[in-house]
């Protein structure tokens, strides 16, 4: 499973947070890294905006802890 990251306020010491799908406030997550870059790519992001904000793809573990 991966997730769209970006460490808060632009801090990597105060941990992540993700992006999340449209209304429900619950974490958007996808099969691939690239159905995660298609999303992005979907609301306007390139690779040039990810770098300048600081988004990644996180690639997460599953409920038993592997990814």
């Amino acid at each position: 499973m991966y997730c769209i990251a970006r460490p808060k306020n632009g801090i990597s010491l105060n941990g992540d947070e993700y992006a999340c799908y449209p209304g429900t406030g619950r974490r958007a997550e996808f099969d691939t890294e690239d159905e995660a870059l298609f999303a992005l790519m979907y609301y306007g992001y390139d690779k040039a905006d990810m770098e300048r904000e600081g988004i990644y793809i996180k690639e997460m573990p599953d409920e038993n802890g592997d990814n």
